[in-house]
C-alpha cells in the first residue's frame, strides 16, 4: 500500500461553509496555523446558495431603523415558539452576543448588511439579509480571509474518520477523490463544520420515520450527507435534537437529475397563489414559514399543492443550487433559471410544487408537476 500522506497543523477545519470560513478566521486571527478541509471540488458549502439571513438582536441597523429590540424579548419569542422543545441556555447565549459576535464581527470582516425582513415567530423584524444573499455573506468572509494570510484551503478531500490518540482526538483521515490517495491531518483541535443531513434519505427517515408515507427528495446542498454526525457517533459522541427538521414550502423536483432524488430551492415568487389537488385555494400565502405555511400544505390530502404564478412573477424566479450558482452571490440569473428549470411542455404560468422543507433540503416526489419540500437553517435561511 502507498504510504499515507500526513501534514501537521494547530487547527484542522472540516467543511468551507459558514462554519468554517468563520472559524477559519478566528483561529487564524488568534496566531493558529489552520487547514480547512472540502469534500467538494468548490468552496462555500451550503453558505453559498443560501439566502444568508441571520437573526440579530439590538443592532445598529434596527435601531437606524427605528425598531427597537432587546435580548430578553428576543428569548421570549423564541422560547414560546420553540413551545418547549428550545435549547434555552443556547438561545440566551446566541442571542446575547449575535450583536457583537455575529452583526458587528461580520461586518469587521468585509460583510455588508442591507435589509432586515419580519419573520414568523420575531415580534419585531430581526433577521439580517447580508448584501448578495449567502453566496455574498460566504465570499465576503473568504476575500477577507485570503487577505488576512489564510490561504490553506484544500478543496475535493473527504474527510472519513477521526483520528483518536491517547483517548483525545488528535486528526482526521480524509481520501482525495481525484488521486484516491489517503491523508492525515494533525491537529491540535480540530473542527467539524460538515453542515446537515438532508442530503442523506435514509438519515431522515432514520430521525424522522412520520415523512417515509411521503416520497422525500434530497434538497440541501449536495454534500449535506451527515458525515460530520458519523464520526462523531463513532468516537462516542451524542447527537440531539437530530428530528428537528425544519420544513419550508418553496422547491420543486430538480429535472436535471437523472435519479430523480434531488431537489430545487425556488425563491422569489411571493405573490403565487396555491391551490391544492381538490382545486381549492387552502391557506394565507403571506406566510410562508415552517409553522404556517408548511404545516398548511402538510394538512392537505394528499399534501401537495399547485403553485400558480404568471409570465411577470416569473421575471423574479430564482434557483438555489451549486450549478446554477453565480459566484459572488446566491442571487440567480432569472431568465437562466427558466430556461435550466422549466420543462417545455409546463406553462411558466402554472408550477404545481410542494414543499416540505426543513433545517436542511427535502422534497415529496420526483415530478416537476409535484411540490418540493426545503428546509434551511435556523439562522440562516
Amino acid at each position: 500500500m502507498p504510504e499515507r500522506a500526513s501534514r501537521q497543523t494547530d487547527v484542522v477545519i472540516v467543511g468551507s461553509g459558514a462554519v468554517g470560513v468563520a472559524a477559519g478566521l478566528e483561529a487564524h486571527e488568534a496566531g493558529a496555523r489552520v487547514i480547512v478541509v472540502e469534500k467538494e471540488a468548490q468552496l462555500g458549502g451550503a453558505a453559498v446558495i443560501s439566502g444568508g439571513g441571520c437573526s440579530c438582536v439590538g443592532t445598529r441597523l434596527q435601531r437606524e431603523q427605528g425598531i427597537e429590540d432587546a435580548p430578553a424579548l428576543a428569548f421570549d419569542d423564541w422560547i414560546t415558539w420553540g413551545e418547549g422543545a428550545a435549547d434555552e441556555a443556547w438561545a440566551r447565549f446566541y442571542i446575547e452576543h449575535s450583536n457583537v459576535d455575529l452583526y458587528q464581527w461580520g461586518i469587521d470582516h468585509g460583510v455588508q448588511w442591507d435589509g432586515l425582513n419580519q419573520q414568523e415567530g420575531n415580534s419585531v423584524p430581526r433577521w439580517h439579509r447580508p448584501a448578495g444573499g449567502g453566496g455574498g455573506l460566504w465570499n465576503a468572509l473568504y476575500k477577507h480571509a485570503l487577505a488576512r494570510g489564510l490561504t490553506d484551503w484544500v478543496t475535493s478531500m473527504p474527510v472519513h474518520d477521526l483520528i483518536v490518540e491517547n483517548g483525545r482526538v488528535a486528526g482526521v483521515l480524509a481520501v482525495h477523490q481525484d488521486t484516491g490517495e489517503e491523508h492525515a491531518v494533525l491537529a491540535r483541535t480540530v473542527i467539524l463544520g460538515t453542515g446537515g443531513f438532508a442530503s442523506n434519505i435514509d438519515m431522515v427517515y432514520a430521525y424522522r420515520p412520520d415523512l417515509l408515507r411521503h416520497r422525500v427528495l434530497e434538497g440541501s446542498h449536495v454534500g449535506a450527507t451527515g458525515d460530520g454526525h458519523r464520526m462523531v457517533q463513532r468516537v462516542g459522541g451524542v447527537l440531539t435534537h437530530m428530528g428537528d427538521i425544519w420544513f419550508y414550502v418553496y422547491a420543486v423536483p430538480d429535472h436535471r437529475d437523472p435519479r430523480n432524488r434531488r431537489g430545487l430551492v425556488v425563491r422569489g415568487i411571493p405573490d403565487a397563489i396555491w391551490v391544492n389537488m381538490q382545486g381549492l385555494r387552502f391557506h394565507n400565502e403571506n406566510l410562508t414559514g415552517g409553522a404556517s405555511g408548511s404545516r398548511a400544505v402538510m394538512a392537505q390530502e394528499p399534501a401537495e399543492c399547485w403553485s400558480i404564478i404568471d409570465s411577470t412573477m416569473a421575471e423574479g424566479l430564482t434557483v438555489s443550487d451549486p450549478y446554477y450558482y453565480v459566484p459572488g452571490t446566491s442571487n440567480k440569473d432569472p431568465e437562466r433559471s427558466r430556461r435550466s428549470c422549466i420543462p417545455r411542455h409546463t406553462s411558466s404560468r402554472r408550477l404545481r410544487w410542494l414543499s416540505l422543507a426543513s433545517s436542511w433540503v427535502c422534497l415529496p416526489r420526483p415530478s416537476w408537476r409535484r411540490l418540493a419540500v426545503t428546509t434551511a437553517p435556523s439562522t440562516t435561511a
